[in-house]
């Protein structure tokens, strides 16, 4: 009887544990954890005894691009000795918030290829002229054929200096104003950076007569949609708040600078004019390179 007793409760030991729950993700996790902690705007747990399994904190964090989990009514805590879990979410609802981030995060990996490298390209002030800076910039990334395998150039616009940031260190910081890697630019703001970054193409005016009160509507940055699908234009190239800066000839296959000037507040919300006069540039300042991706950019204060 005692080997049976003992094979029974043997038995009663691994059938209770059988059942495995799904490996949790991470906004799951953080709606599923215990220990009274708190996410954002969800209250600790329980008013008296330990949170449980289903307690407390809010859904679960967003991934870039994603929202967090909706917070739900916790139950009671299965050790807890007070009131029943507060605000806590679901593990469900925790999936829910981190599902779409995590899916975001990965189509704006895919989107923007980010290299973790320090681009080396050129950024020099070529001349300064009542007020304004003509600054040459070397984002041509190796042609377009090892472009994939380069980072892209970095800038502050105040300076005219090259930021070296490699393309994750870039996204989590506010010290640059403007990304270029061939013929896609960016600034540091949306889902293109921390900063507070935007621009808006100002037509019908000249660089002199752009200010400050063209600085309207600015756009930021949005690379995937909240489905977490890539906006793309119809070259297949990411949409920014630079937009189609460009004319394509088809002939030449060469891009052309639409006539225009862009309104850019900077990563930490100064304003800036900036004209792209240029695709082909040398630092020189003249416009005849052979390849693609060295700009000249006109760049001044506002």
């Amino acid at each position: 009887m005692k080997k049976y007793g003992a094979f029974l409760g043997l038995w009663l030991i691994f059938t209770g544990c059988s059942e495995e729950e799904p490996e949790a993700t991470p906004g799951a996790q953080a709606g599923q954890s215990g220990a009274g902690q708190s996410g954002a705007g969800g209250s600790d747990a329980g008013s008296g005894g330990s949170s449980g399994e289903a307690g407390a904190g809010a859904g679960g964090e967003a991934g870039v691009g994603g929202s967090a989990g909706a917070a739900g009514s916790g139950t009671s805590g299965q050790g807890g000795a007070g009131a029943s879990g507060g605000a806590g979410s679901s593990g469900s609802s925790g999936q829910a918030g981190s599902g779409s981030g995590e899916q975001c995060t990965e189509a704006l990996k895919t989107v923007l290829g980010p290299v973790d490298k320090v681009s080396a390209g050129e950024v020099t002030v070529v001349k300064e002229e009542n007020g304004a800076k003509l600054l040459f910039v070397d984002a041509s990334a190796g042609g377009q054929q090892a472009a994939p395998e380069n980072p892209r150039v970095y800038i502050e616009l105040s300076g005219g200096k090259r930021v070296d940031l490699s393309d994750p260190q870039a996204s989590g910081s506010d010290g640059w104003d403007l990304a270029l890697k061939r013929a896609v630019l960016f600034t540091n703001g949306g889902q293109g950076g921390p900063g507070e970054g935007g621009a808006v193409f100002v037509e019908g005016k000249s660089f002199e007569e752009v200010s400050g009160a063209d600085a309207k509507d600015l756009k930021t940055e949005a690379f995937v949609s909240e489905d977490c699908i890539p906006n793309l234009d119809p070259m297949n190239s990411v949409v920014t708040s630079f937009g189609e800066w460009y004319d394509y000839n088809p002939q030449t296959h060469q891009l052309s600078p639409k006539a225009g000037v862009y309104v850019v507040r900077g990563a930490k919300g100064a304003l800036f004019k900036v004209e792209i006069t240029g695709y082909y540039g040398k630092p020189d300042g003249t416009n005849t390179a052979m390849g693609g991706g060295r700009y000249l950019l006109r760049v001044a204060g506002l």
